[in-house]
């Protein structure tokens, strides 16, 4: 009762601390004193401030503190040494306040849709809570939209952003308003959190019907924030992965092809040296030190034990990027991070265009339509069981389900006689490997599929290397995202468990269905067929290339070797393993034909090459496809 009266829904919604505090951080223009020093580029004054550098908006969630007690101790100087991003500042408590009201309203929000069908005025508590939320997103849509903003635009490319500015020139970079700070990631994962249970069940209906522009706008920035992070994650799981495997190899040799020890490696070590050091400056540039926690997290790392002071300029820069992407900053910056991907994909999961594509009939409605002129070749329709099943037959096992004969099954419709009304179909949730085909009529029709909604909301390209990602409008979110999203999780699993592990799994598994779901659409319309010429062939070999290094299955009869088995085997359960087996499969037999031609020609090429004395050996395919 206390949370739904109209005094606890003023205090979260018309609070006037609160609005007049995101209204100050949408539109501040106050700014904070940064020091920012990247491996290799001098520029900061000896004060430890470079007083010409400013960040053009106060850090949103903090406040401004004394640049003096912060930058001149010991730990400061430290940060800054290990190419640190550095403003001085301090918690602001009305933001924390804020992000603990968001968390109520979530949370009430999910246990009032937890409680329908389970209490009698649990569909009254769940409208209260719905409004509420409603109310909140309305009342305070700038904040929220500047918010997101600001986390969607931190790894894609401003041309302001401290990595794009090092690359262009040799000095000193600017910094870019947008950065990821712990307070920036935990109010994005709120805000997502929140949205996410608005999309939950019949929420979404509501939300969606009564609040269309904030339904849009909060589902694209879902879209916008998930490339972001993928960006974020997934160069710094490709360093960390980069550094131990040239690790590796610099303590126990090598035997055999780098790229047979660890695919990243298909360049050579100098390469894979470049790429880490590279991928471990973007993680760098995108988040920034501000509290004294934040710097005591930075100076605390796995690779504290090597010293920035020994060996050559190159030796020292790779020294300070290990010692940045193995500190708990960073790994508590990838932990949020984390947490908000999996809110982003849970929204985009639920407001996928197809989980709502399908259109059920009751045998009343279905009787009544003129289903021949309705359904088309190459749709998709639900058909009930015949009345009259031949007793093992496919659609007999579907009719004697555990669903007591009412069980629907799925079909794809290749052609039609409008005559006998009947259609040929092919089912689509048979096992066997060749799908079982029949005749059907028209009686059994149980619903549609709805065309229009056929939509894919993920781009088809490849995963690039993260500042060609970086360079790409924040609205081009691909599968590529999604990819280096996994590969993440796999590196991040390889870690000790620190009790993250599972939130881990769930983000991905999640991320799995989404890609398997993004995949199959593109194939349904076409975009991966040369006729249609939507994307080149080389692309379509790029892209199940790097899906065969994620989910590679080895069956007792394939001859093919059990080190290839895909990285996500071990991350995620057997039933997400054994459903994107078979959602994928058409893309896993492609990238197998695919390797074993390009290794055919590898091969005639260096024996060819080997008798000539020829050093030269060509890099394909597959030696690359971790990008």
């Amino acid at each position: 009762s206390l949370l739904t009266n109209s005094g606890f829904s003023e205090l979260i919604v018309s609070n006037p601390l609160l609005q007049y505090a995101s209204e100050q951080w949408t539109f501040s223009a106050g700014t904070l004193n940064v020091a920012v020093d990247h491996p290799g580029v001098s520029g900061v004054s000896s004060g430890g401030v470079d007083r010409s550098i400013r960040s053009t908006r106060q850090l949103r969630g903090y406040l401004p503190a004394d640049s003096r007690s912060l930058v001149g101790n010991q730990k400061s100087r430290q940060a800054r040494e290990s190419g640190r991003n550095c403003f001085a500042g301090k918690d602001d408590p009305i933001h924390e306040v804020w992000r603990t009201a968001i968390h109520i309203l979530a949370t009430a929000l999910r246990s009032s849709s937890q409680l329908l069908n389970m209490e009698n005025n649990a569909e009254t508590l769940n409208q209260t809570f719905i409004l509420m939320a409603l109310d909140f997103l309305g009342t305070h849509e700038a904040s929220l939209r500047t918010c997101l903003s600001e986390s969607s635009s931190v790894a894609f490319g401003d041309s302001n952003h401290a990595f794009s500015s090092a690359r262009r020139n040799s000095s000193s970079p600017t910094f870019s308003s947008s950065v990821f700070t712990m307070n920036l990631l935990g109010e994005t994962c709120s805000i997502l959190t929140l949205v996410s249970e608005l999309c939950t069940g019949t929420n979404r209906n509501q939300f969606e019907r009564d609040s269309p522009k904030l339904y849009s706008l909060f589902v694209q920035a879902s879209l916008e924030v998930t490339g972001a992070l993928s960006n974020f994650l997934g160069a710094a799981g490709a360093a960390r992965e980069l550094f131990k495997a040239i690790s590796d190899i610099d303590s126990n040799g090598v035997e055999g092809s780098l790229a047979d020890i660890n695919p990243l490696l298909f360049g050579g070590v100098p390469n894979a040296r470049h790429e880490a050091i590279r991928n471990a400056d973007f993680v760098n540039s995108c988040c920034a030190v501000v509290t004294t926690e934040d710097y005591d997290a930075s100076i605390n790392s796995v690779s504290s034990s090597v010293s920035v002071g020994t060996g050559n300029k190159a030796e020292r820069l790779e020294q300070r990027c290990k010692i940045i992407v193995n500190s708990d900053f960073v790994l508590g910056m990838e932990h949020l991070g984390g947490e908000c991907l999996f809110q982003a994909l849970a929204v985009l999961w639920k407001t996928h265009p197809s989980s709502s594509c399908f259109v059920v009939f009751t045998p009343e409605e279905a009787a009544r339509l003129d289903s021949m002129s309705l359904v088309k070749p190459h749709m998709i329709i639900g058909l009930r069981p015949s009345v009259n099943q031949r007793s093992g037959s496919f659609s007999s096992m579907v009719g004697n389900s555990t669903t007591g004969g009412n069980a629907i099954s799925f079909a794809r419709v290749l052609d039609s006689d409008t005559v006998s009304r009947q259609w040929y179909v092919e089912y689509l949730d048979d096992n066997s490997s060749s799908r079982k085909r029949e005749i059907v009529g028209s009686d059994r029709l149980a619903g549609v599929e709805d065309v229009m909604k056929r939509k894919c909301i993920f781009e088809y390209d490849a995963a690039h290397f993260v500042y060609e990602s970086a360079g790409m409008s924040k609205s081009k979110v691909t599968l590529g995202h999604l990819i280096l999203a996994l590969r993440w999780c796999h590196q991040h699993m390889t870690r000790p468990n620190n009790g993250y592990h599972s939130v881990v799994k769930c983000l991905a598994e999640r991320a799995t269905a989404l890609l398997g779901a993004e995949v199959a659409l593109h194939e349904e319309i076409g975009t991966t067929k040369q006729e249609v010429g939507q994307v080149s062939m080389d692309l379509v070999k790029r892209v199940n290339a790097q899906l065969l290094d994620l989910f590679e299955n080895v069956g007792e009869d394939q001859h093919y070797d059990t080190s290839r088995l895909g990285r996500m085997k071990t991350v995620i359960d057997d039933s997400t393993w054994n459903a994107i087996q078979k959602q994928l499969s058409r893309e896993m037999i492609a990238a197998r034909n695919d390797r074993e031609e390009e290794q055919q020609k590898n091969a005639q090429q260096n024996h060819g090459m080997a008798s000539s004395g020829s050093p030269y050996r060509r890099g394909g395919l597959f030696r690359g496809v971790s990008f």
